[in-house]
């Protein structure tokens, strides 16, 4: 009896640690993401002709229904849309492979890679742009081909600055897959690519779905590699909200924009991540 009440006051003890733990988090949360984003979302319903009102007396749906019904914003909201899919497509196809590569090899190689890998994350994505443009920029003028200023040179960059993000989620949940798993199931005759589809692939399948939440947005809202390496003639939705904010001072506009890029964002997020993990 003593027992288990001792066990009951460790664990209401542990869980008033844990809540004490979380609640910065939680401040943090609702400061940096939650209370943002409902300024952005009541802005774009405000109606005044005063920008320092933090209030207005009446509120309107035109920045709302001007988005809506803009062909041209809807078509810059696609092609982002677009973009950043074909980005993480051909990311998971280049990263799942590299990273099950460099998880079989002996630990100190594996090091020196993975640090390889991801230091480039901890350099200036405008510093690692500037570097591929000089590249292309080589090439462009020994081989007579048109590089720069193309959707090409404009996805070979999303892909250089975000496959680090896509990499170390990946190549974590590979590495801790048991090998016993893998060697059991072929001692019992899986093949190999039984062996990938029943147990690496599920395994993995947590980091994938990590990797991509961390690309896809990020993709789809880069403002660098358009700028630089994308198409002049044509917009991504990142540099649509930078025009209307500081080109337009149209900031409500802008905040409208923002609210549909995310929703868009979370929706298919959500069915990408609820489809993935029925297949587990």
């Amino acid at each position: 009896m003593a027992m288990n009440q001792k066990k009951i006051y460790d664990c209401k003890d542990n869980q008033k640690l844990y809540r004490f733990l979380i609640f910065p988090y939680y401040v943090l949360l609702v400061g940096l993401i939650f209370v943002p984003m409902g300024f952005i979302f009541f802005d774009s319903f405000r109606d005044t002709n005063n920008p320092h009102s933090l209030f207005s007396q009446s509120l309107t749906f035109e920045y709302h229904k001007e988005f809506l019904t803009n062909l041209s914003f809807l078509y810059v909201l696609s092609r982002s849309i677009a973009i950043s899919i074909i980005v993480t497509f051909l990311l998971l196809i280049i990263v799942y492979p590299l990273a099950y590569l460099i998880s079989r090899l002996n630990y100190i190689l594996q090091t020196f890679l993975v640090i390889l890998i991801n230091g480039t994350m901890w350099i200036n994505m405008i510093i690692k742009t500037q570097a591929l443009v000089q590249i292309l920029q080589l090439i462009q003028n020994n081989c007579q081909i048109t590089l720069l200023e193309t959707n090409f040179a404009m996805i070979l960059g999303l892909i250089y600055l975000f496959l680090p993000f896509m990499f170390l989620p990946v190549y974590t949940a590979i590495v801790k897959i048991n090998t016993q798993h893998i060697q059991a199931a072929k001692d019992l005759g899986a093949s190999d690519w039984q062996v990938f589809k029943k147990i690496i692939w599920p395994l993995s399948l947590p980091g994938v779905i990590t990797g991509i939440s961390l690309v896809f947005l990020q993709v789809a809202t880069n403002i660098v590699a358009p700028r630089y390496l994308g198409p002049t003639t044509q917009i991504t939705i990142a540099e649509l909200i930078e025009n209307k904010t500081l080109l337009s001072g149209e900031i409500k506009q802008a905040c409208a924009i923002a609210i549909y890029l995310s929703l868009v964002m979370f929706l298919l997020f959500y069915l990408f991540k609820k489809r993935s993990y029925n297949e587990i």
